[in-house]
């Protein structure tokens, strides 16, 4: 897949060439650029061409979806002020996602934290023992995700998902968010057994989940079956797509890249107590 992106309103001008194997030939014969380079011009503006390869550490269902051309689209019109939790933007963010994935939602507070249970409608008997423990993402400002990373999850493998709607920044700093989780999982630990349990999170709470494993064998906790780390620096064994876009001295400059591939899409870890 190739994909040009220009943006001008900071005087910077960038193209991005998004590689896909199955349309390397086509891509060839379009004589698009095939290598990184940086160029600016007198007046400042940045010519910037990066090369992006797709990861392929996601799926061949997720590499396909990468492949669909993007339309520019309207402008989002700027959402008003919320609260705290930002309850309306997680609750419009999940209508649609909802009516693809039925599921039973409830809000409620585990060991004091708010949090949101989202269960299918039909349940194995061989899953009742097992939960699931979302961390949103959001940049760790605001809840872009408690639902839309549950809804799905839930509905697909039968399986209750427990979404910690932990503190946010600016009004809470860190280690708060880790402080929330761990005592949902504390709670958690009393009616499920750890290897049944899995904490997964994507951007914000791809970060978290990890820091939380820390903090569980800081405190001599019982570890979970499994963390999943979502669109995260979770695998370092692979190089981001930051990394591929960035040099240390911003667009300008030599890029180095000290590994082959990408990461930051998916990564699986498996704990053992």
């Amino acid at each position: 897949m190739k994909l040009r992106f220009c943006a001008f309103s900071l005087g910077l001008c960038i193209l991005i060439a998004f590689t896909h194997p199955v349309l390397a030939q086509q891509s060839a014969a379009q004589s698009l650029p095939q290598q990184d380079s940086s160029y600016i011009d007198e007046q400042g503006t940045a010519y910037i061409t990066r090369i992006v390869p797709v990861p392929q550490t996601i799926s061949p269902e997720a590499q396909k979806s990468l492949a669909r051309q993007a339309t520019p689209a309207a402008p989002h019109e700027a959402l008003p002020p919320e609260n705290p939790n930002r309850a309306k933007p997680r609750q419009m963010s999940s209508d649609a996602t909802r009516a693809a994935y039925p599921v039973n939602i409830e809000f409620s507070a585990i060991a004091g934290i708010p949090v949101s249970i989202v269960t299918p409608l039909v349940s194995p008997a061989n899953k009742a023992n097992r939960v699931l423990i979302n961390l949103h993402g959001g940049g760790f400002t605001s809840d872009s995700g408690s639902l839309t990373e549950s809804i799905p999850i839930a509905n697909l493998t039968q399986t209750k998902v427990v979404s910690v709607l932990y503190r946010l920044a600016p009004d809470h700093q860190f280690p708060a968010p880790i402080e929330d989780v761990i005592a949902v999982y504390k709670e958690l630990i009393k009616a499920y057994e750890p290897q049944n349990i899995a904490i997964y999170g994507s951007s914000a709470g791809a970060v978290l989940t990890p820091e939380v494993a820390v903090k569980m064998k800081q405190l001599g906790l019982p570890l979970p079956g499994a963390l999943g780390i979502f669109s995260g620096a979770g695998d370092f064994s692979q190089t981001g797509d930051s990394q591929f876009v960035y040099g240390s001295m911003g667009f300008p400059g030599h890029l180095i890249r000290g590994r082959k591939g990408c990461s930051g899409w998916q990564s699986m870890l498996v704990l053992r107590s």
